[in-house]
């Protein structure tokens, strides 16, 4: 069984994919971590929502964008997930 789950992963996603879409994880849960640390310490005023523990979703979802999807939520980590610059992205009010 082992052997067949691996052959089924490596045939639609590859080994490479899963491997970016783990650091992508890392990468969403540090950025919170960071957040965190900025609120705590003052930096950031107000109310915040973290995304810990839902990292798999942002990723797994941005993964399997194509190029004519749209994302239209910006104030997440959702956005560092797709690959968008932020300098890309219209200001919203």
């Amino acid at each position: 069984m082992n052997s067949l789950k691996k052959t089924v992963h490596d045939k639609i996603i590859g080994e490479q994919k899963l491997l970016d879409i783990y650091r992508l994880m890392v990468l969403a849960r540090q950025f919170d971590e960071a957040v965190i640390d900025l609120y705590a310490s003052g930096e950031i005023p107000g109310f915040m929502h973290l995304y810990i523990g839902e990292e798999a979703v942002a990723v797994g979802a941005c993964a399997a964008l194509k190029t004519s999807d749209y994302i239209t939520d910006r104030k997440s980590t959702r956005l560092n997930s797709s690959h968008i610059p932020l300098s890309r992205m219209p200001s919203s009010a």
